[in-house]
Formats: C-alpha cells, structure tokens, sequence
C-alpha cells in the first residue's frame, strides 16, 4: 500500500511539472524584436526601345497634298517628292519640293458665266521648301499581343519659295502631323501645312495661308 502511494505521488508531480516546463520552453521561442513590415515603396520601371530607331537616318519620301483653305475660287492639289535627314530620334530637318495643279471652283465658274469673267486670282505652280522638325512624344497602337504600329507626333518650321502667277515669292512655312512606322524601313505620314506668302493679284496685293493637307509614303536608309 505504501509504494502505491508513492507511485500516485511521483506521477501527480510529474504531471504537474510538464505543462509548466512545456510553458517555459515556448517563452523562450518568442522573437525578441519585432517583425519588420513589408516595403511597398518600391517603384518598378519597364524601359523598351524604339521599335524604329532613327538617329543618323535618312528618310525618301513621297508627297500628295490637298488644299483646305486658301482661295475661294481656286482647288489646288500639289504631288512632291521630299528627303528628311533624322540627326536623332527627336530632332530632323527635311528638303523638298511639289508640283501644284489649279482649278476653278464652282464659285468661279459661276462668275464667269453670270459677268464674263474670271475671278482676280494668284496661284503656286510649284514651290520649294525647307524645314526643321521635332518629334514631340513618341507612342505605339496595340493591335493585339504581338503586333503593334509605332508613331511619332512631329512639328515641323520652314520657309518655302513659291513660284506664283505673278511672280516668285517666299514666305514661313508650319507643318504639323503623324509618322507611323512599319517594321524597320517603312513609314507614312499624314498632316497639315500652312503657306503662308503674299499673293500679287491684279487689283488686290496681300498675305494669305494656303493650307493642306497630305499624307506621305517613305523609306528609311
């Protein structure tokens, strides 16, 4: 009876022992600093290439054009060949010149037939130009996952010399447009122009704007 009694005694402080011990060892475990929180400051950046780079690159281009404001009584097309030489991607300066072809508008005709004559008016058959050019940001139309066409939005100063009716003439020049490229050699370009020159009418002298509208077809050497 006297040993049952020690072994019930032995057990009950063993079995109160553990959980104690048990408590002391997960005491120990516990970080004594805390855990630093997660950065999200961090900023990420994903640089890619220009699709078509220019720099050192000349560029042939072919013109067609079309007037949208200028005479009333006159409608003016031009066709021009153009050459630009790009120093870099965003700086360019181009060399070109046009063949203007003239009609009389409906206005006109109608003049004519109600008075007998024509309308006093002044107009280019050809001109010559030069410009400095600036590609202001460049960007990309996403068709899909795999194709994508990239662009340029370009402004462009100059003078032009205009071979009028009355004579020759010169004045600034203002080009505005698109330049989208295809692969690594091809590009179009659509825009608009403003001539601005003084016209040497019969009765009448003064400035006015011949604007048009093109588009281009190119390739790059």
């Amino acid at each position: 009876m006297k040993s049952i009694i020690v072994m019930f005694a032995f057990f009950s402080s063993v079995a109160v022992a553990a959980p104690s011990s048990l408590e002391n060892d997960l005491k120990e475990l516990d970080a004594q600093d805390a855990v630093p929180g997660m950065t999200t400051s961090d900023r990420l950046y994903a640089v890619q290439q220009r699709a078509t780079p220019l720099s050192r690159r000349t560029e042939i281009l072919l013109s067609a054009g079309q007037t949208l404001a200028g005479s009333d009584f006159l409608d003016s097309s031009q066709v021009g060949a153009e050459i630009q030489y790009h120093f870099n991607d965003r700086f360019s300066v181009a060399g070109g010149y046009s063949k203007v072809t003239n009609k009389l508008t409906s206005s006109a005709r109608n003049l004519e037939n109600s008075t007998g004559f024509l309308p006093d008016v002044d107009y280019a058959s050809s001109r010559w130009e030069a410009r400095a050019q600036y590609n202001l940001f460049y960007g990309k139309f996403r068709f899909n996952r795999t194709q994508a066409l990239s662009f340029d939005q370009y402004l462009g100063l100059g003078v032009a010399n205009h071979d009028l009716l009355s004579g020759n003439v010169t004045g600034p020049v203002f080009d505005a447009g698109l330049a989208f490229w295809m692969g690594k050699k091809f590009s179009f370009h659509a825009g608009v122009k403003d001539y601005y020159y003084k016209e040497n009418r019969m009765l009448s002298k003064g400035n006015t704007h011949n604007v048009q509208g093109y588009v281009q077809a190119g390739i790059l050497l």
